[in-house]
């Protein structure tokens, strides 16, 4: 071998050690660098409204938002918010089911026909005393237990319609929540309804 292809062949050896020894130092750099991006991408998002914190996973079961519901009932949006006890910074564009799960529990025995007072709801929820007027009513429906929410002589059928047959009386909503609310979903798809 002459003398011009040996320092050839020693500078490509010497090259390619330095090339992977950069990339060891590179590589976690690069992935520390895209998790940090990625935390300070989705705080501004939140930031500029585009993560709804108010949506907490809960399925959208219906397609409409709050602004639609506020326009059907001829509030303005803002007036609506109050009357439903809702956040000052609720987005128009959260959920129906967003919007009833954020709506304090007294807002609840409020506008629902039967229901009498916070105490009897209580009562028949099986709440404790973790549970008050201003809990949010998805927060206090999902430390509900089914015998109270659906009722023990109910529980058959409803493990039957949602497909749970492994929840008892003691299983919280919350457990289950997603599952309902993503046949209820279904099933309001399929109907069409509106």
């Amino acid at each position: 071998m002459d003398e011009n292809t040996l320092i050839k062949d020693e500078l490509s050896e010497t090259s390619n050690k330095n090339t992977k020894h950069s990339l060891w130092i590179i590589a976690p750099i690069a992935v520390v660098a895209a998790v940090v991006l990625g935390i300070v991408a989705m705080t501004a998002l939140r930031m500029a409204g585009f993560v709804n914190p108010y949506e907490k996973g809960y399925i959208d079961i219906t397609g409409r938002t709050a602004g639609d519901i506020a326009k059907e009932k001829h509030f303005k949006y803002e007036k609506f918010l109050e009357e439903y006890g809702l956040p000052k910074d609720m987005p128009k564009s959260t959920s129906e089911t967003a919007m009833f799960y954020n709506m304090p529990v007294k807002v609840f025995v409020k506008k629902t026909p039967g229901v009498e007072s916070f105490d009897e709801l209580k009562a028949d929820m099986g709440w404790d005393d973790s549970i008050t007027e201003d809990t949010t009513f998805g927060d206090a429906l999902d430390k509900t237990q089914l015998k109270y929410y659906v009722g023990e002589e109910q529980l058959e059928r409803f493990k039957q319609e949602y497909n749970l047959p492994e929840v008892t009386g003691e299983t919280l909503y919350g457990e289950i929540r997603n599952i309902v609310d993503d046949q209820k979903k279904r099933n309001h798809d399929a109907n069409g309804d509106n």
